[in-house]
């Protein structure tokens, strides 16, 4: 294997490490299931770029045929998991639709190796990959404020993220039939080959770092905007009890002592509210 390509696959393998780290990362603060499908992704997309180097290692063709086959494979599912991941912070993704297109996308493309072999194969799975990453840049467009709300200041990432790996795919379709084996080997072919894999990798995390700060910002603030609006209810509930308390001959509290002691009670009970209420905004 060619050095430079060698080291390429090696560095864009630490790149999705990263990505894969980030994710993790991610989805044990958060417990969201979103994160626990792109480290998913990443991880299918690690196997992909691990898979080219045991290559050499393997003399019989068809074995050679085999994983690439895989290759492809944990290429589309990875795409396929990280749409889903991404969908899910914008709308409710349907579910069994993702996991039919899943099962269909894996009969279709065995049975195309099976009888066309893997040039074809290799074109309808860089054609499925392109729509399923047009779907997953593109929905979460589809309602553009809830995509502004959620995403705000980090859209640059986003954008930048979609052109680089959705031009990425006809690029290297490109390069791949578009020039001879003997051109396949020097330097500027190698650099656009998995330039694009590997900044569209960068991209994609510091999307991530961007999409997951906002997002937490956002909810932080429409739960304090939501504890704030209970906390004044609340101050509302005391502030008349008060007024109940400091004009007892108005409510005729000095003859119903029955009556004064549920106002006593009802405020201890919304002083214990307030008091938790207020530790709850302090522990966002």
């Amino acid at each position: 294997m060619n050095p430079l390509v060698f080291y390429s696959y090696i560095l864009l393998c630490l790149v999705r490490i990263i990505g894969l780290a980030v994710s993790i990362d991610f989805f044990l603060i958060t417990r969201r299931k979103s994160f626990l499908c792109i480290s998913m992704s990443w991880a299918l997309w690690i196997l992909a770029s691990l898979i080219p180097l045991f290559k050499p290692m393997i003399s019989f063709q068809f074995s050679l045929e085999i994983l690439s086959f895989t290759a492809n494979l944990c290429i589309v599912y990875g795409i396929m998991s990280f749409a889903l991941g991404i969908i899910a912070n914008f709308i409710s993704p349907n579910l069994r639709l993702f996991i039919g297109f899943a099962i269909a996308f894996f009969i279709t493309t065995v049975t195309l190796f099976l009888l066309l072999g893997l040039g074809v194969v290799s074109i309808f799975t860089a054609i499925t990959s392109l729509i399923l990453l047009i779907l997953c840049f593109g929905i979460p467009l589809s309602d553009y404020r809830v995509f502004i709300k959620n995403v705000g200041k980090s859209k640059k990432w986003f954008y930048s993220a979609a052109i680089v790996n959705i031009l990425g795919i006809p690029a290297n379709l490109f390069l791949l039939f578009g020039f001879s084996s003997e051109y396949r080997t020097s330097i500027l072919y190698t650099l656009l080959n998995y330039g694009f894999y590997i900044i569209g990798a960068i991209f994609l995390i510091a999307f991530l770092l961007h999409l997951e700060y906002n997002i937490t910002n956002t909810r932080k603030e429409d739960l304090i905007d939501r504890y704030s609006h209970r906390l004044g209810n609340i101050l509302q509930t005391l502030y008349s009890i008060r007024f109940i308390k400091e004009n007892p001959e108005l409510y005729n509290l000095t003859e119903n002592k029955e009556k004064e002691t549920e106002l006593m009670d009802l405020e201890k009970e919304k002083l214990q509210e307030a008091s938790e209420l207020i530790e709850e905004i302090r522990n966002l």
